[in-house]
């Protein structure tokens, strides 16, 4: 085999093992876990951007999620409104109040990092 053709060969599986470490990036992992960090990267604003969750940097990333948790915070919002008793049963609101607690763990790990 050619020196060329190895150095080719070495580049591709470089460039291959590139991309298997940031998919697998700590924080893309975190975010996979949590239910509707997961459809907003991958549903909402992946679709609009033509990207995979994996591709956004960190930073973006805590950003998106801030704006997630604002959606459980403020009046108006459908997660906020459930917490808040407005309508929902018992069940939902537990469940909205599960993964709010996990987007609240999700920022303080990564926020700062």
């Amino acid at each position: 085999m050619s020196t060329k053709v190895q150095k080719e060969m070495e580049n591709k599986y470089n460039h291959e093992e590139a991309i298997r470490n940031e998919k697998n990036r700590p924080i893309v992992k975190d975010l996979r876990k949590i239910r509707e960090l997961n459809i907003h990267f991958n549903e909402v604003i992946g679709e609009c951007d033509d990207k995979e969750d994996w591709e956004y940097s960190d930073s973006y990333i805590t950003s998106e999620v801030k704006y997630v948790k604002s959606q459980y915070e403020h009046w108006g919002w459908d997660y906020a409104d459930i917490l808040a008793g407005v309508y929902g049963s018992d069940e939902e609101r537990k469940a909205i109040r599960k993964e709010y607690n996990q987007i609240k763990r999700f920022l303080k790990k990564w926020e700062n990092k």
